[in-house]
């Protein structure tokens, strides 16, 4: 699939929970950012979260930053993936991994 957590980038500035534009509500953002509140709203969840967090973009300070920040404040962790992108091998996807060109 084409997950937005592929594209989502942490922003520890973010004073949203989200933050992304789309040309149609039926679309998946081609960015997205994500904030503090965000973690705040996930360790709200009942039961256990898995947080996805995104290597495709190769923002290893924010994925980092999020993990700690989930670590921190999420009860409810019970796991962290480091993203999926092997996926990008696939031509039909709608983006580019420009950093993992060797999959692509």
């Amino acid at each position: 699939d084409s997950s937005t957590r592929d594209r989502a980038t942490f922003d520890a500035n973010l004073g949203t929970a989200v933050n992304y534009t789309v040309a149609s509500p039926a679309d998946a953002p081609a960015s997205l950012t994500f904030g503090p509140q965000f973690i705040t709203l996930a360790s709200q969840l009942g039961g256990q979260v898995t947080l996805g967090l995104n290597r495709q973009l190769n923002n290893q300070p924010a994925s980092l930053a999020a993990a700690k920040l989930a670590k921190q404040d999420m009860r409810n962790l019970f796991a962290i993936e480091l993203g999926n992108e092997p996926e990008c091998q696939f031509p039909i996807l709608p983006f580019k991994c420009a950093a993992y060109d060797f999959l692509c």
